[in-house]
């Protein structure tokens, strides 16, 4: 995901062992969760409407 550039990171100095990365989403890596969400949003309305059909 981070070479497709959806997300960043950074490693910080941890006080209690190694250095940590956080990972933050990019611009690119928002706007795709965005594109998830509105393709299941209709996934979910196609199956709703062919359950009830099938009533």
């Amino acid at each position: 995901m981070k070479n497709a550039g959806l997300l960043a990171y950074n490693w910080e100095e941890s006080t209690q062992g190694p250095p940590r990365k956080y990972y933050e989403l990019t611009d690119t890596g928002k706007e795709f969760v965005h594109e998830l969400g509105n393709s299941w949003n209709e996934l979910v309305e196609a199956v709703g409407t062919i359950k009830a059909s099938k009533s």
